[in-house]
């Protein structure tokens, strides 16, 4: 008997992402948790871009991603909000 994981991961691709375009971005985790390969696929697309907070640590986030290395090749822009120091505003006088 065929499973899911023997259709070609192009096949594969195509209709876990047509799944995840019809349905809001929270049930990417129940995608994900069908079959390990549609996990790699749902996590591609979820870790492609990564937008920090201000609360959240760089290194655990790092280590996070490097337990699973698919889950760090998948990222292509990682988001970090700055927060820079106020500065007084410059007296500015006869332009």
């Amino acid at each position: 008997m065929t499973s899911i994981g023997d259709l070609p991961m192009e096949v594969l691709e195509d209709i876990v992402l047509r799944a995840m375009s019809d349905r809001p971005p929270r049930s990417a985790s129940l995608l994900a948790s069908v079959h390990p390969t549609w996990q790699r696929i749902v996590e591609g697309r979820v870790f492609n871009t990564l937008a920090l907070r201000e609360r959240d640590s760089i290194p655990t986030v790092m280590e996070i991603l490097r337990r699973r290395p698919w889950r760090f090749d998948a990222v292509r822009v990682m988001i970090v909000p700055v927060l820079l120091p106020l500065y007084p505003a410059i007296e500015v006088s006869n332009f």
